[in-house]
């Protein structure tokens, strides 16, 4: 069991979807996208995870259950998932944004902790299915229930900012433009190796770069790019910034 854990847009859900051509074929991986799913109940998640696992191994599908214990939706899930043959390969079910299923756990604590040690135990006594939740939170954060409590052993990964040399390498070698080293510490400097971020000064680098067809870049075209983006609101990266770090009118 493991958790792939750091802030917003520094490409945690990319990173998913390297795992299995990194991992090769003895893996598979499914995943949960539930930064952008609706479900309004434990049995609605499990369904829809049912549904997913049912697709994804090719076995047979029956009718997802949404009884109201949760604990009989888990055991539905389980059932799908030992239809296919483990030995084969591992599969990895990504819960891409999971603390949507706290929330949901927090409409009964008492019964949401139930379910996690049904998960856990599931996890504890086979190897082909492994469980890998990715977010901003760590387990430690989510209460009643415990998180903590209930998985005590899970692996840690930490997506996080850049290093000043990956960075660099960053801006300089998916498009080959010359950059003054300056440049390259100042774009650096601005976004504290945010990957979103940096990804965003180099693409409107580029832009200029094909717009005047040419090959070097200058320090006075950063700062017309740094210009226009501190108006664009409506950038992901930006408003995750201007919304959570910035609720001060003066920081703004």
């Amino acid at each position: 069991m493991s958790i792939i854990q750091g802030q917003r847009c520094t490409g945690k859900t990319s990173l998913l979807s390297f795992f299995e051509p990194l991992l090769g074929s003895g893996f598979k991986v499914l995943r949960q996208d539930l930064q952008a799913a609706h479900f309004d109940s434990i049995p609605q998640w499990l369904a829809d995870l049912q549904r997913g696992i049912g697709g994804r191994l090719q076995a047979s599908r029956p009718d997802p259950s949404h009884n109201a214990s949760w604990l009989q939706c888990w055991q539905a899930v389980q059932d799908c998932l030992e239809q296919f043959v483990g030995d084969q390969y591992h599969l990895i079910l990504a819960f891409d944004g999971y603390e949507a299923i706290h929330g949901l756990l927090q409409q009964d604590p008492a019964q949401g902790e139930r379910l996690l040690a049904a998960m856990r135990a599931y996890s504890q006594r086979q190897n082909n299915v492994v469980f890998l939740f990715v977010g901003e939170a760590l387990f430690s954060e989510l209460e009643q229930p415990s998180w903590s409590r209930c998985f005590v052993q899970v692996e840690r990964f930490r997506v996080d900012y850049l290093r000043h040399d990956d960075a660099i390498r960053l801006i300089t070698e998916p498009v080959k433009l010359s950059y003054p080293p300056a440049v390259c510490d100042r774009m650096f400097d601005l976004t504290q190796g945010h990957p979103a971020l940096l990804q965003l000064l180099c693409s409107k680098m580029v832009d200029i770069a094909n717009r005047e067809n040419r090959k070097t870049m200058q320090a006075a075209d950063l700062d017309a790019v740094v210009q226009a983006i501190r108006t664009e609101r409506e950038t992901l990266a930006i408003l995750v910034f201007w919304r959570d770090f910035c609720a001060d009118p003066a920081c703004k």
